[in-house]
């Protein structure tokens, strides 16, 4: 069995993508690593099923904590400048949320509509 396990913050709200027939959630996890005495982040993509229910969209919004853990591809692409870029991504199988919910969920489910605190470092 080949699998990844991640917890980190979700960087952008996820959004619904269609891949050969069927809705993913697309969304990047970022997590921290100490090498070195200094940190560094790294990011990761990845894609989850929709499935039979679409509510746990609501809830994979930018800065929630979630752990998952699933099966890694990598694969490269050229970029605009003209150089090899390596592309990390999970099929994830299993995911938890950690933390609580986002503050925008937690707005949106009080009926306040006044803005989340955006001072998150991604």
């Amino acid at each position: 069995m080949y699998r990844l396990e991640i917890i980190g913050n979700i960087g952008q709200d996820a959004e619904t993508k269609p891949i050969n027939g069927k809705d993913y959630y697309s969304f990047s996890i970022a997590y921290t690593e100490k090498r070195n005495g200094q940190n560094k982040t790294y990011w990761v993509r990845c894609l989850r099923l929709v499935g039979e229910s679409n509510k746990l969209g609501n809830y994979l919004k930018k800065g929630q904590q979630v752990y998952i853990s699933g099966m890694p591809y990598t694969s490269a692409y050229i970029n605009k400048d003209n150089k090899a870029i390596a592309d990390q991504c999970v099929f994830v199988n299993n995911l938890q949320l950690l933390g609580g919910r986002p503050q925008s969920v937690q707005n949106t489910s009080q009926g306040n509509s006044a803005p989340a605190d955006d001072d998150l470092p991604f």
